[in-house]
């Protein structure tokens, strides 16, 4: 991903967090408040220093992470605790439920997620990854839609937009 943007870590930061932006998108269903969050490679990156590092380890850990796209996905619902049986799934069968559809058509499955503990009964989040296409044509190269199909809150499938020329505009280091 090519940007005309530098910037440090809490600039990265600030424009990842402005909705504005469409990098964090939230939506409201049955109750239910769905948050995602596009982490761009350079955020992974800097989440292994504690600075920012030398031109050659940044060089090398954006390869390490580039081949992927990372979300976070924050699921907050002050009503509804998830069923015992739900809460497993929340750990461990999430796998299918998660998925990006491009906008040439074509669809990437989640290739990993994990749950991030949060001490809050009632807010579950999610690091969500998925591989890019190695063919050039995958997220963050066009337009797509992050798809949660829950299966734990009772609510229909949930898409949210992200579009190519907003992931451009994020700060690089």
């Amino acid at each position: 991903m090519s940007c005309n943007r530098s910037g440090n870590g809490r600039e990265i930061i600030a424009y990842i967090n402005d909705p504005s932006n469409g990098i964090f998108q939230e939506k409201e269903r049955t109750g239910l408040q769905v948050q995602v969050q596009y982490i761009p490679t350079d955020l992974q990156v800097l989440s292994e220093y504690a600075g920012r590092p030398g031109r050659k380890a940044l060089d090398s850990s954006r390869k390490q992470y580039d081949s992927y796209a990372y979300f976070k996905l924050v699921l907050t619902d002050a009503q509804v605790k998830p069923r015992e049986t739900d809460a497993a799934h929340l750990d461990f069968g999430l796998m299918d439920d998660f998925y990006l559809q491009l906008n040439n058509g074509n669809v990437i499955p989640c290739t990993f997620y994990q749950r991030i503990p949060t001490g809050d009964k009632h807010r579950y989040e999610f690091m969500v990854v998925f591989e890019k296409e190695t063919d050039g044509g995958g997220p963050v190269r066009q337009d797509f839609r992050f798809v949660y199909a829950d299966k734990v809150f009772g609510m229909d499938s949930i898409a949210f937009n992200f579009r190519h020329k907003d992931l451009q505009n994020i700060p690089q280091l």
